[in-house]
C-alpha cells in the first residue's frame, strides 16, 4: 500500500469493523495463535474486533527504521505512564498484560481498559507492546518480531468514543484532564476534532504546566483537505504526520505545518485480544511512534521538563535534506538520537544557567597590637626583672659579708692610727 493513499482512519483487523477498510496478513496454519474472548462488549449493531491469530514473523519496517534495540540498554520506558486517548486500550491484551491501567471513559466515567474497536489498542502496542513467544518458521523456536517502542512503559487509556472517528473538541478537553489527573507524563491524542474549543485550549495549557507533553495528529480522522487538526493546531501540542515505508506523507494535507513525522503507513501491532498481530494503516496511528519515543526520553531523562523533551524530538530527527517536504514538519523522529543526544543547555528547556557573580572577599579587619605588645613588653620587662634579681641578690649579699660598703667613705684608702709615744 503507498503511503499517498494513506487512509484517514486505521486499517485493523481481520475482519470488517468501524474503519472503511480491514487487512488481513497472510498466514499458515503453522503460524496460527490460540483465540481468546473478545475484550469488550460491542455497542449496539456492532461487531467488536476478533482476536489476533495471524503471527507477523518478519521485523516490520517502521521498527527496522526507528531500531529501539539500541537504546533499550538506557531505557525502556519504565516508570513512565502514557496516556492513549482513543477507543480505549484492552487489558487483555497479552503483550500489553499487567500494564494497562484503568483509565476513564469521560463518556460515563466507567474505566477504558476495554476496547471493541481496537483502535487503541492498536496504538498502545506501537508505544508500549512486549515481544510475544512463538514459533519460528517451520515449527522452530524463533523470537517475534514485533514489539513497541517502549516495552516497559504503563499505558493509561482514555475513551473519548467507540470507534475510529472525530470528536467534539470538549471531549477531548475532558480526556487530557483525566490523563494529567491519572499521572500521564505523555498523552498521545490519537482521536481529533475538526475545531476547537476553549476548554481544550485550556485542557492543553493545564497539562503543560503539570509537565505533561501532548502528542496529536496533524490530520483529522476524516482527512479533508485544509482541515484544522485539534488538539495538534494548539500551542504546547506537538503535531505529528504520518509517512509510508517510501518516507512521503498521504495526499491529505493539513493547514498547520506539522512538528514531525512518524511512521503511520502499513504497521504492525496487536489487537484486543489473541497473541498474533494485525496490520493497519492511517494518518492517526503516527501518533503511538512518537509518543514512544517521548516515553523512552522521559524515563532516561526524568528531570527534563515538557519543554525540553518537545525540543529533543524535533532537534533529533531525521531530515529529509534531499527532497524537503514542510509536510514532515522538522523531519522523521529518531529514538535513538532523541535519547542519547548530546544538546547545548538552552536546548534542554530549562533556564540558563546563572552568571557568575564576582567574588568579593571581606575587607581584612584592622587589629590593634598595640595591647599585645604592652602586654609583651612588660613581660619582657618583669622578666628582665627577675633574671636582675636573681643574679646581683647572691652579690650584694656576698660583699655584705664581706662588709663592703658602696658609700664614698669606703672608696677612700684607710689608713692605720699612729700609735702615740
Amino acid at each position: 500500500m503507498s503511503a499517498r493513499r494513506l487512509l484517514p482512519a486505521a486499517l485493523l483487523l481481520a475482519v470488517p469493523v468501524a474503519g472503511p477498510l480491514s487487512v488481513a496478513l497472510p498466514a499458515g496454519p503453522a503460524n496460527a495463535a490460540p483465540a481468546q474472548s473478545a475484550a469488550a462488549a460491542a455497542p449496539a449493531g456492532r461487531q467488536c474486533a476478533p482476536p489476533a491469530t495471524t503471527v507477523f514473523r518478519p521485523v516490520p519496517w517502521a521498527q527496522r527504521r526507528l531500531d529501539p534495540q539500541r537504546v533499550w540498554m538506557l531505557t525502556r520506558g519504565d516508570s513512565v505512564t502514557v496516556a492513549v486517548i482513543d477507543t480505549g486500550v484492552s487489558r487483555t491484551a497479552p503483550t500489553l498484560a499487567g500494564r494497562v491501567l484503568p483509565g476513564e471513559d469521560v463518556r460515563t466515567g466507567g474505566p477504558a481498559d476495554t476496547d471493541c474497536a481496537g483502535h487503541g489498542t492498536f496504538v498502545a502496542g506501537l508505544i508500549a507492546a512486549r515481544p510475544t513467544a512463538a514459533g519460528g518458521e517451520g515449527g522452530g523456536v524463533g523470537t517475534a518480531s514485533f514489539t513497541g517502542l517502549a516495552p516497559d512503559a504503563r499505558i493509561l487509556p482514555i475513551r473519548v468514543s467507540d470507534q475510529a472517528e472525530d470528536v467534539h473538541p470538549d471531549l477531548l478537553a475532558k480526556g487530557i484532564e483525566a490523563a494529567v489527573h491519572g499521572g500521564a507524563t505523555v498523552i498521545a491524542v490519537v482521536a481529533t476534532a475538526p475545531f476547537g474549543s476553549p476548554a481544550l485550549q485550556h485542557a492543553v495549557t493545564r497539562a503543560n504546566r503539570r509537565g505533561a507533553l501532548i502528542i496529536a495528529s496533524a490530520v483529522t480522522v476524516r482527512g479533508q483537505d485544509g482541515d484544522i487538526a485539534y488538539p495538534a493546531a494548539l500551542p504546547g501540542a506537538i503535531s505529528v504526520m504520518a509517512i509510508g515505508p517510501d518516507g512521503t506523507p498521504p495526499d491529505v494535507h493539513p493547514a498547520n505545518r506539522p512538528t514531525l513525522a512518524a511512521p503511520g503507513a502499513d504497521l504492525i501491532s496487536i489487537a484486543p485480544t489473541g497473541r498474533g498481530n494485525v496490520q493497519g494503516s492511517g494518518v492517526n496511528l503516527c501518533v503511538g511512534y512518537a509518543a514512544g519515543t517521548a516515553a523512552l526520553v522521559r524515563a532516561y531523562l526524568p528531570r527534563l521538563t515538557a519543554a525540553a523533551v518537545r525540543d529533543r524530538l524535533t532537534t533529533t530527527t531525521d531530515p529529509i535534506a534531499d527532497r524537503p517536504d514542510p509536510l514532515l514538519g522538522d523531519g522523521i523522529v529518531n529514538p535513538v538520537a532523541a535519547v542519547t543526544a548530546i544538546l547545548p543547555p538552552p536546548t534542554e528547556g530549562g533556564p540558563a544557567p546563572p552568571t557568575p557573580e564576582p567574588v568579593v572577599l571581606p575587607p581584612t579587619p584592622v587589629v590593634d597590637r598595640r595591647p599585645a605588645h604592652a602586654a609583651l613588653a612588660w613581660a619582657a620587662a618583669a622578666l628582665l626583672a627577675g633574671i636582675s634579681i636573681g643574679v646581683i641578690s647572691p652579690i650584694l649579699i656576698h660583699g655584705r659579708r664581706r662588709r663592703w660598703n658602696a658609700t664614698p667613705e669606703a672608696l677612700e684608702p684607710r689608713t692605720k692610727p699612729r700609735r702615740e709615744s
